[in-house]
């Protein structure tokens, strides 16, 4: 038993899977913010499991959970009836501070179809849940009339979209300054043999530690922003040890140059071949 997802060529988001443990669940991450979490819970999960995975699921902000719950809401959705399920699910939603936009943007629609002796039997089970707030322009449509080979009607979710602004680092003109070295001092030998073993010595630790990471993988995310700190940090000290920072020129040191100087130089350029033509 598993989850799949089938992403179109045409999206224009990178598309990761971060780790969710729970073999009912797949996560995917789209851009730098969007979360998606597909969820599959079988019929015959007792509910106490079923608590147990909803609160396994990793939820951060701008997270929609969608799939087949098989979770009856009634009234809450315009359903027909509610099943034993419905409690487990309504109250992690309220806990969570969660959406069910069924009940917004498709009540009343059935997402399972199925006949039973000459009678047509319909029910809601397959959702849409999120942390969002009411997304603009959001719809919920059901193919009633589109034959997949399932029960379960195809359903597609729309809505725009805005990727949360993420606050830009001080450029070296508001007061960080940028850090410069003599790099072409790295074409001497013996100074690149200083720079590389300097290097060396400076990031053995973190070296050691990339390893253990590579050979036994943590449950969790491993400290990212830190580890490529530590590695910044050997390089720059490196590169201090060696090579030699240096200063950068004043704005002003090219203030000098004017247009028509560069007119001049442009001249220059014109009648120097013309002048080695005329000495042949």
């Amino acid at each position: 038993m598993g989850v799949s997802a089938l992403v179109s060529p045409r999206c224009s988001l990178p598309v990761v899977e971060f780790p969710v443990n729970c073999k009912y669940a797949l996560g995917l991450q789209l851009g730098r913010s969007l979360r998606l979490i597909c969820l599959y819970l079988p019929p015959s999960l007792p509910t106490a499991e079923v608590q147990s995975v909803l609160d396994s699921l990793p939820l951060t902000d701008d997270t929609i959970i969608c799939g087949d719950l098989n979770v009856r809401l009634g009234r809450l959705v315009g359903d027909s009836r509610t099943n034993m399920r419905s409690s487990v699910l309504r109250r992690w939603c309220d806990d969570h501070g969660l959406n069910i936009l069924n009940k917004t943007l498709a009540y009343g629609i059935p997402t399972y179809l199925t006949c039973r002796g000459h009678a047509e039997v319909s029910s809601i089970v397959d959702y849409y849940i999120t942390n969002m707030p009411l997304v603009r322009s959001a719809s919920i449509s059901v193919a009633l009339d589109l034959s997949l080979g399932s029960d379960h009607k195809l359903m597609s979710l729309s809505f725009e979209y805005s990727v949360p602004v993420v606050p830009s680092t001080p450029s070296p003109s508001s007061g960080q300054v940028r850090r410069l070295w003599n790099l072409s001092r790295l074409k001497e030998p013996e100074v690149q043999k200083l720079y590389v073993s300097t290097f060396c010595s400076l990031s053995a630790a973190l070296l050691d530690q990339l390893q253990q990471l590579c050979s036994s993988p943590p449950s969790t995310r491993p400290p990212i922003d830190h580890l490529n700190d530590e590695l910044n940090a050997a390089i720059y000290s490196a590169l201090d040890k060696s090579v030699g920072s240096r200063v950068s020129r004043p704005k002003q040191w090219k203030r000098f140059w004017t247009s028509q100087l560069q007119a001049l130089a442009d001249r220059r350029d014109w009648l120097y071949p013309r002048i080695l033509a005329c000495l042949l």
